[in-house]
């Protein structure tokens, strides 16, 4: 039999889960946060290539915002999606490198080592990237209102 989970906002706890099965929603709710993040970069970077292309359509807003600012917007979301990839980078050495160790052990299985090098530039890129996306979005949310208000 199959039930459905359902959310609830009453402040009812959920029931208990294993380890994988919060593993699997820890990595579901991961994949879905990098997603967002790629589509809010990429809006910031359409939103300011179409303000610096100042086209009939946008000059009324594009001649009022700075052309510094909105390469400000661009450069952030820029970084935050260079610091997506680094990420990724960082994590796929962590996670060879355990890869390795595991296949030489005798037990066949590893974890991750969360001193090395690769896992802390992966958990460091993760929070960059949050912090750079949310600069860049807020720094152009906050030019298009002081200039539609």
């Amino acid at each position: 039999m199959v039930t459905r989970k359902t959310h609830r906002t009453s402040g009812a706890r959920s029931p208990e889960l294993s380890v994988d099965q919060l593993r699997k929603e820890l990595d579901t709710c991961s994949s879905t946060i990098s997603t967002l993040l790629r589509a809010i970069n990429l809006g910031v970077l359409g939103i300011t290539w179409a303000l610096l292309l100042r086209t009939a359509d946008v000059l009324p807003v594009a001649d009022q915002i700075p052309r510094t600012s909105l390469f400000v917007a661009a450069a952030g979301a820029l970084m935050a999606l260079l610091t997506d990839l680094f990420q990724y980078f960082a994590a796929e050495s962590a996670a060879g490198s355990a890869y390795d160790r595991a296949a030489t052990s005798a037990t066949g299985s590893g974890t991750l080592n969360r001193k090395s090098l690769a896992y802390r530039a992966q958990l460091c890129c993760y929070w960059t990237k949050r912090f750079l996306t949310v600069a860049a979005a807020f720094w152009l949310v906050a030019w298009m209102v002081r200039v539609l208000a």
